[in-house]
């Protein structure tokens, strides 16, 4: 079907998400991540009625496919021997998919290979890989967290509402931007006043069925 938006959309229900990509002219990827081994696209779409009724007419091109997604860290991702070996992307460790960051680590860890290796040292490498993966780890955890408490995940969802810079800034540092120390701690502070004092002007996002659909360039 011809895609309806040139973002990919985010779409958080209750006890999963669904993702949203164009991938062309007359295609879409629609992706669900959940805890419930399970389910299914058509078992889930219930939960996101705007998604199904885009979704009516549309006609699958493949199969249904589905996969294990995890966080794994590995002791070490390189190894000098007689044919040194450097691991890179999922081979040298995971980050859940909720994190949404697993090309991107490895576009950014082939890099700084190439970078180690141009400079025979694959130690600088070890080190680059270890700091890159910080970030993404820590934000995995973040959003695991709130997958798992779906009262805090409505509060930081009308926080955004009411204060969409705070959903701006915050996705800015997510996907790699660097933020000054102030700008940080003033994100987070205002983050936080917001969630403990939820606002009556905030959008209201419905007990039973939220959904909340990030846009993401």
């Amino acid at each position: 079907m011809t895609p309806w938006s040139d973002y990919v959309e985010v779409h958080w229900g209750c006890d999963c998400q669904i993702y949203v990509t164009p991938i062309g002219r007359q295609e879409i990827c629609v992706a669900v991540l959940t805890a419930n081994p399970k389910s299914r696209l058509a078992d889930v779409l219930e939960f996101f009625p705007s998604v199904a009724k885009r979704l009516e007419h549309a006609v699958a091109l493949t199969p249904e496919m589905g996969g294990v997604s995890s966080s794994l860290t590995m002791a070490e991702v390189t190894r000098k021997s007689a044919i040194p070996v450097a691991l890179i992307g999922d081979a040298s460790g995971s980050v859940d998919a909720i994190a949404g960051e697993g090309l991107t680590l490895a576009f950014r860890q082939a890099l700084a290979l190439a970078e180690a290796l141009k400079r025979n040292d694959l130690a600088a490498y070890e080190s680059e890989h270890r700091r890159g993966r910080k970030r993404p780890v820590m934000m995995s955890r973040l959003l695991m967290v709130l997958s798992g408490h779906r009262h805090l995940r409505r509060r930081v969802f009308s926080a955004f509402a009411s204060e969409p810079s705070l959903f701006s800034e915050l996705l800015a540092a997510h996907t790699g931007a660097e933020l000054s120390p102030l700008t940080a701690l003033q994100t987070m502070w205002s983050l936080g006043w917001r969630i403990l004092n939820p606002q009556k002007t905030a959008k209201s996002i419905p007990i039973a069925r939220e959904s909340a659909v990030s846009q993401l360039g």
